[in-house]
Order: structure tokens, then C-alpha cells, then sequence
């Protein structure tokens, strides 16, 4: 088994140890949810130890239940005895299992028509109140009668083979590494179609603490069910079957882009367990369907020798090495599969433990994945190194199993041989390196060390997220929930811990990169760094002289850099620009301002009037949180210039339907905060965020939201103009002035007059 430190399972009776720490803290530790009524922690402990006083007189259990409680609560029992249950093929005729048992062995199962010294029947209540056979059986065992509780026993025929334990041992190895499960996400399987993938998704989501949610019978194949069933229960994670998928990706071909969304909205992952796909179906076809959507799509798929893991919507033509030899290395513990790359940008990490994953979002776009990966292999001296071309989230991920080289040694020979100065998007460093990765360790050992004990890190090469720098200022952030688009200040950050952090990073020589990488760093800077409700009041001012009507747009920019600069805030940035002088940074904050205001302010720029509306919006983006408890003056005066654009932008487009909705605004009275929101419901993000807590509210404002981007994105289009939303600008900025209002809000009055009209 592995001796890895994330999962290592040595024995049965760890295996039972670690899963009974992983849920003992939690109070409502659901093992399986069947129509609301859930297993608790304290249930679940009490079954387990009943069964496993009836089952400690045997060496060998033999496991023939289908996916259950009954079958969760005997593989824990097991494991509590230190045993290694044996998973039998379910099957409805189970007399010829009676054949090999002796007199060491037990056979636990539902039939209850099978009688032996050697034979526990568990079954469901209702079962047993349906006849007589259960209750004249006298090794049979109602579950409920265990628990105190009635529970509907789920029942479904898998189809596979007889699965050793060593074999779910390792694949609940490999994917409880694999899924980032936390105790707020849910995991939803449609129709498990193995027992060894099933028991592998209860358990790993278990040992997360996160329960796997098994839908009632009657919304199977109703994809509108299962959505509203997903968006009820919070799933994050589906399982399926390569027929479901199939189905699935045939419904949102056929289906609105609408219905997609919203079937898709809160699923982070979709895993595909199966034999093979079906006929004439690939994975090129199956993601083209999944197209626009943030949502992964993992294929682990046994088809005769192979088994496909790691597949997120790669197509076969693009893979670098035999999927089997990557499987190899991580069932032997050897290799450490990070699951949110998606939040690592350019760099390397690594858990400490001697296993690391190299993620590039850039590299793949110019450089042969073979060169990488003979580069890799060459550095670390073997060939077990696997390089995926992500093209689903675009990138590339190499996995490799890591002996005694330290990563910095494989960054600098990466560094070398790739030659990034040829493509700076690679890493964004002018000149001499600054800094070498020994050094940085040196300086940072604390930090690393602190690091290493973690789950998951990550060290980018993008100035806006240096964990290892953060680390060291702020103690309590959690590193392994750390993300690039959400504002330090909502892990705790004050404005002294950033400016720390802003001279570590000018220290460590992190200077001339920002200007290369401009939209993203520098509005990194402004959003994160020193955002604007840092700063004081009069460094607002700025902003409403933008939105002033007499400024004309070129004007509008040098307001912006020329404040900024005053500020010495893009200084630091751009400070190692050898023989730059003041007139030449206000030249260069121009042009960076020029660039932040056409693609970060919202990503929408219609004319000039759409760019005062987002800087609005940004404006509230920043100031939200300060100033909602009493407005400051210069707060009031955004709010009375937003009037005066909202008025301007009707007018502009008087005979538009996005007209009528700020004039159906208007008409309600709604107050200035109001009118703001209904601004920022032109973007979908903050609704999901902020109505989660009640899901009928939800479901409406997020209905709203679809119906109100649809016509913006409408509208765009017929005059011709840029329409690319960013919803990601206002990730929860708007909940306070949501919770205050949501109980009297108009939107549900907003929508039936649109939609009438």
C-alpha cells in the first residue's frame, strides 16, 4: 500500500480508525441520504458495532448486499474487527455463494430466503413487513431494527466482476487524493455501474465528510429533475455511467444554453465510471457538449488492459504516454494527483511528501508536450512522467513521481531549457533573475515548513498569489482554499499585511513581471493589494471625477493615471524600467489604464456612457463592504452620478428591451441601493452567491438573472458591439445589501411584467 501521507490505509483497522477521526467532529455525518432522512454519525457508529459483535467470531466476510447502508455499516464493522471484507457480484441468486463458505467464514446479505449457521440477512423495514420469510429467518437483521430509525434500502443491480480489497483499497487511494471533497460539498450518483466504483465514491466521499447523495427512484433520466435535485441537496461532484453521460451530453445539445447553465451551475465535477464509452461516441464528441461551462469531466473508463484516469476532456489523439503507466505509479502511492489546478496558474507545488504536479497554463500553447516531457523525465532521471494538454480548461498538467529532487532545481533546468525569455507568457521575468529558489527557500523556510504540512500547495510565478510569501504574513490564511479571484482582505488581511506582502514581493524582485503581464497583475494589485476602500476617502474622488459627464474618455484615463501615479502606487511596479522618467510612468499608466478599462472594468464596453455604468459597479465592488452601514458623502455622489448614466444609457438605447427593464426599475421606486442591485443582476455570479440560503429565492433571482443576461447579451449583438459578461468581478460583494432587502425585494414583480410585455 501507499506510504503516502494524505492516504495512507496500511490495515483494515486504520482504514476504520481514519475514517471514524475523519467523522467524528462532525454532527450530522450523513453515510448516505435516502429521501431526507439521513444516517448519522452516532447511528452509523451504533450499527457498526452491533454487527461487528455478530460478525467477530468469523475470519473471512463475504459482502453480497447492494449499494446500501446495510453494506457501508458491514464494511465499517469489518474494518473495525480488523478484517478485510470480500465484495461478492451482486446477484439475486445467492445459494451458490453458500458453496464457499467454511466454517471460518460468514456471508452477509439481503436474500432472505437463504438460512445457515455462516449467513446474516440484513435487510430494510419494509422488507420485513412485506412476509413473514425475514422475521422466520433467524439470522435475519432489519437494519432499522439497529438503528432505531426507518431508512428506504436503495437498491441497485451493478454489473462487474468479483473485486478484490486491495483493489478498492487502491482506487480509494488514488480518489480520495483526486477529488477535492470538503465538508460542504455534495456528491451525486445517478446509477452506479460497479460495485468497485461505488463503494470507492461512497467511501472517498465519506473520508472527505461529505455525504454522496443517491436520488429517489422517480426523477432517474428527468435531467429538470436531477438539476433541481442537485441545486436543492448543494451537489458539487456527479457521478455516471458512460450511458448517462451519453445522455447527458445528447441533452445539452438539444437543450438551451439556459438549461445547460442551470443544470450545470453547482457541479464542479463530472466523473465517468464504466466499461467503455458507448458506440460511435468519443470524448472530442462528448465535451463538445460541455463547451462554455467551468465544469471538469473525468473519464475512468476499464476497457480490457486499459484503464483511462485522469481525463479531463483530453482527446486520445493528445496523449503523451499510456494512461495505465500514470494509473501505475499513483495505485503504488508514488504520485500525488492535485485536484484544483485549476486555481494554479504558472508554477510548481507539492504536499512535502515527495510528490509534486507541474501546471502550465501558458507552456502548452507553443511548446511540443513531448519536449516537456522528455525535459522532465531527463531532470528526474525516469520516464514515469505523464503530460496531459488540458483542453478543456486549456493548459497543460504533467504529473510525475518525484525521487530526491527539490522542485526549485526543476524549475531552474525547466527555465533553462524552455527559454521563456522567447515567450514571456511562460514566465513573466525580464532581465536577470532576480531571485534564485534556493534563496527563496532559505528566506521562506518557515513559511515552507508550514506549507509542507498542508494538504495541497501551491508556488505561482504571477506576483498576486505567492503563498509561500503570504504564508509568512498571514498565519491564519487557509492556503488550500486559497484562490487568485478572491480578495486577501476575506481571509483576514489587513492593509499592513498587504503592504508587507507588496515588499516581499518587491524584495524577492517581483517588479518588471507586472508590467508584462499587465491586465492581470496590475488589476490584481488594485483589486487585492490596495483596493480602493483601503485607502481613505479622498482617494475615491477619482472616481467620480471619471463619472463627471463633461469628461471625455481619453480625459477619463489620465484622471485615472495620473491618481494612481500620484499615489506611487503603479510606481513600484514599473520602478525597474531603467531610464524611465514621471512623464514616462504617466505615459505607461496610460496605457495600462487604457488596457484595465477596456478589459477588466466588466468586459463590456459599448460606448462611452456603458464605461461610467461599470465603473459604477466597480466603484460599489470596492466600497461595498466599507460603506454599507452609513454612506459617505462621496459614496452618495457615485449613487447620484449612476442616476444621471442610468437615465443617459435609456436614452442611448430608447428602443431596446434594456430600456424597458431600467425603466420597469424606475417605475417600482425602487431606492438608490435598489437600483444599484438591479444593475449588478445583470451578472449571474453574485445571485448564486448571495440568495443560496434559501433555495425558492434562489431559484427565482437565478431564473431572473438568465432572463436579464440573455437580453443584455441580445441587445449587444444587434448593435454590434462587444458582449462578454464578467461575472466573476462581483463574486459575493452584494450579499449585505442582498440580505437587507431580499424579504421586500421586486424582482419577482420585475420579471412577470417583463416577460407580459
Amino acid at each position: 500500500m501507499s506510504t503516502g501521507r494524505r492516504g495512507t490505509m496500511c490495515s483494515s483497522t486504520n482504514m476504520y480508525d481514519h475514517f471514524t477521526s475523519m467523522v467524528r467532529t462532525s454532527p450530522k455525518i450523513a453515510a448516505l441520504f435516502y429521501d431526507d432522512r439521513e444516517l448519522t454519525y452516532e447511528d452509523l457508529g451504533r450499527v457498526t458495532h452491533n454487527l461487528a459483535d455478530k460478525l467477530s467470531a468469523y475470519e473471512n466476510i463475504l459482502i453480497c448486499l447492494p449499494p446500501s447502508d446495510a453494506a457501508i455499516c458491514t464494511m465499517l464493522a469489518a474494518w473495525k474487527l480488523g478484517r478485510t471484507p470480500i465484495l461478492r457480484h451482486y446477484t439475486t441468486k445467492k445459494k451458490g455463494l453458500l458453496s464457499s463458505l467454511d466454517a471460518n467464514s460468514i456471508l452477509v446479505t439481503d436474500a432472505c430466503t437463504i438460512e445457515g449457521s455462516n449467513v446474516l440477512v440484513i435487510g430494510d423495514i419494509m422488507e420485513f413487513n412485506t412476509g413473514n420469510e425475514h422475521q422466520d429467518n433467524p439470522n435475519g437483521i432489519p437494519l432499522s431494527l439497529l438503528t432505531g430509525i426507518a431508512l428506504d434500502d436503495f437498491c441497485v443491480t451493478p454489473s462487474g466482476s468479483t473485486v478484490p480489497m486491495t483493489d478498492l483499497h487502491n482506487r480509494l487511494e488514488w480518489e480520495w487524493k483526486q477529488y477535492a471533497f470538503s465538508a460542504q460539498d455534495n456528491a451525486l450518483t445517478l446509477k452506479p455501474t460497479h460495485d468497485l466504483d461505488f463503494w470507492v465514491h461512497v467511501l472517498s466521499a465519506m473520508l472527505k465528510g461529505a455525504p454522496l447523495v443517491l436520488p429517489p427512484y422517480s426523477i432517474r433520466g428527468n435531467f429538470l429533475e436531477i438539476a433541481d435535485f442537485c441545486s436543492e441537496k448543494k451537489v458539487c461532484h456527479l457521478f455516471v455511467s458512460p450511458d448517462e453521460l451519453s445522455d447527458l451530453a445528447t441533452y445539452f445539445r438539444v437543450t438551451t444554453p439556459l438549461a445547460k447553465h442551470i443544470f450545470l451551475k453547482s457541479i464542479k465535477r463530472i466523473t465517468c465510471s464504466g466499461d467503455t464509452l458507448p458506440l460511435r461516441l468519443t470524448y472530442q464528441g462528448i465535451m463538445s457538449s460541455f463547451a462554455g461551462v467551468d465544469t471538469e469531466v473525468i473519464f475512468m473508463l476499464t476497457s480490457q488492459e486499459t484503464t483511462e484516469i485522469a481525463c479531463v476532456g483530453l482527446p486520445e489523439s493528445q496523449k503523451c504516454i499510456a494512461i495505465d503507466t500514470c494509473r501505475a505509479v499513483v495505485e503504488r502511492g508514488e504520485l500525488q494527483l492535485l485536484s484544483d489546478t485549476r486555481t494554479m496558474k504558472t508554477g510548481l507545488g507539492g504536499n512535502g511528501s515527495g510528490e509534486s504536479v507541474f501546471y502550465s497554463d501558458a507552456v502548452a500553447n507553443w511548446t511540443p508536450l513531448q519536449k516537456i516531457q522528455d525535459i522532465v523525465a531527463d531532470i528526474l532521471g525516469h520516464n514515469e512522467v505523464a503530460v496531459f494538454r488540458d483542453t478543456f480548461r486549456g493548459g497543460l498538467i504533467c504529473f510525475y513521481r518525484q525521487h530526491e529532487v527539490y522542485w526549485p532545481i526543476l524549475f531552474n533546468k525547466l527555465y533553462k531549457e524552455l527559454k521563456p525569455e522567447e515567450n514571456p507568457k511562460l514566465f513573466p521575468i525580464v532581465g536577470e533573475r532576480p531571485w534564485t529558489p534556493s534563496q527563496y527557500i532559505e528566506d521562506y523556510r518557515e513559511s515552507v515548513q508550514k506549507l509542507g504540512e498542508m494538504p495541497v500547495t501551491a508556488c505561482s510565478f504571477e506576483g498576486a498569489k505567492m503563498l509561500f510569501a503570504m504564508a509568512a504574513r498571514l498565519v491564519d490564511v487557509s492556503i488550500d482554499d486559497f484562490e487568485v479571484d478572491k480578495s486577501l482582505s476575506e481571509y483576514g488581511a489587513t492593509v499592513d499585511q498587504l503592504a508587507l506582502i507588496s515588499e516581499d514581493f518587491e524584495m524577492m524582485g517581483f517588479v518588471g513581471m507586472f508590467v508584462l503581464d499587465r491586465t492581470l497583475c496590475i488589476c490584481d494589485i488594485i483589486r487585492q493589494t490596495l483596493p480602493i476602500r483601503s485607502v481613505g476617502p479622498e482617494d475615491r474622488q477619482f472616481l467620480v471625477r471619471i463619472l463627471d459627464e463633461s469628461v471625455e474618455r481619453d480625459e477619463c484615463v489620465d484622471i485615472i493615471a495620473d491618481a494612481f501615479s500620484k499615489k506611487n502606487w503603479l510606481d513600484k511596479c514599473i520602478g525597474s524600467v531603467s531610464g524611465s522618467t514621471r512623464s514616462q510612468h504617466v505615459k505607461l499608466n496610460h496605457q495600462l489604464w487604457e488596457d484595465i478599462v477596456q478589459q477588466c472594468l466588466g468586459k463590456v464596453i459599448v460606448d462611452y456612457q456603458t464605461q461610467k455604468v461599470l465603473a459604477v459597479m466597480t466603484a460599489l465592488d470596492f466600497s461595498v463592504e466599507a460603506e454599507i452601514e452609513g454612506l459617505s458623502d462621496e459614496f452618495e455622489a457615485v449613487l447620484e452620478l449612476h442616476d444621471q448614466v442610468d437615465r443617459r444609457l435609456r436614452e442611448a438605447f430608447k428602443d431596446s428591451k434594456v430600456a424597458y427593464i431600467f425603466q420597469v426599475a424606475s417605475d417600482l421606486e425602487l431606492s438608490r441601493e435598489e437600483n444599484v442591485v438591479i444593475m449588478k443582476l445583470l451578472t449571474d455570479e453574485i445571485i448564486e452567491q448571495t440568495a443560496a440560503e434559501n433555495s425558492g429565492f434562489n431559484a427565482c433571482l437565478t431564473h431572473a438573472s438568465h432572463v436579464f443576461t440573455q437580453i443584455i447579451l441580445e441587445n449587444y449583438q444587434d448593435f454590434n458591439r462587444v458582449a462578454n459578461i464578467d461575472v466573476n468581478r462581483f463574486e459575493m460583494r452584494g450579499k449585505k445589501y442582498f440580505d437587507q432587502i431580499k424579504d421586500d425585494f421586486h424582482i419577482v414583480s420585475l420579471l412577470k411584467t417583463f416577460v407580459t410585455h
